[in-house]
């Protein structure tokens, strides 16, 4: 992999815990019934709203590059949730682009499990038959395991325009006590609001028993450029709340 640049070694006194480096990274944010995604998001933080009684609800697949942990290290896969909160504009970093709030993480490495927890305190799960699957173009992609179907999203963009991009944000876990972090991402990627058909939500263990029914269009859809690497960085965290 290659060397970190000094300037994201740390972020004021947080310093770089995890580096990761993706092959694969598709995440689309959904509109939800606020009343809903209210019940996934602890008390200190306040689910942002698109409009009145709206919030957003992301879901993203990704695909490692071997060797993260040591060399000769598999890929693995990571399906994660989110809900996407008011950021602390207070906190001395780059603007963050948007904030969220971790509901469910499944991955099928125990090393990832084991480090996402010790660093980062997510809500994780060790998920042996997580399976994925891409369409030839990375803009789509089907998500299942032994408990059945999970979720199968596709771009409505025909023409994508792809473009490098260096994002950064906020995010927020509840397994521990309440706990804040800084994340950066960066890599080639199309991002667009197309309207249309998005995909399909399947009653899964993975959504904690959110009423899925109350989900509704696709608000935004980031997908990545094909055969390029992006990476993501994460901050030491803070605790909030015992």
């Amino acid at each position: 992999m290659t060397t970190t640049p000094e300037r994201f070694a740390a972020v004021g006194d947080a310093p770089l815990v995890i580096e990761w480096h993706l092959q694969k990274h598709i995440m689309f944010s959904w509109e939800i019934d606020l009343e809903e995604l209210e019940k996934f998001v602890p008390d200190e933080l306040t689910a942002i709203e698109v409009r009145p009684g709206i919030g957003l609800f992301s879901v993203a697949t990704l695909l490692y590059h071997p060797n993260q942990f040591r060399p000769g290290s598999p890929p693995f896969l990571e399906l994660v949730s989110v809900a996407h909160v008011q950021a602390d504009l207070s906190v001395k970093m780059p603007m963050s682009r948007f904030a969220m709030h971790a509901i469910s993480v499944y991955s099928d490495s125990p090393d990832f499990i084991e480090q996402e927890g010790q660093k980062l305190f997510t809500p994780t799960t060790f998920d042996p038959s997580l399976r994925m699957t891409w369409t030839d173009n990375v803009d789509g992609v089907d998500a299942s395991d032994d408990d059945g179907p999970i979720i199968s999203f596709h771009s409505t963009n025909p023409s994508p325009v792809y473009t490098r991009d260096e994002m950064w944000g906020q995010h927020y876990n509840d397994t521990h006590g309440l706990h804040f972090g800084v994340w950066e991402w960066d890599g080639e990627k199309c991002e667009h609001m197309q309207r249309g058909n998005a995909g399909t939500f399947h009653p899964h263990p993975f959504f904690k028993g959110m009423d899925l029914r109350r989900i509704h269009g696709c608000y935004r859809q980031m997908i990545p450029k094909p055969n390029t690497s992006a990476v993501e960085r994460f901050y030491k965290v803070k605790q909030l709340r015992a």
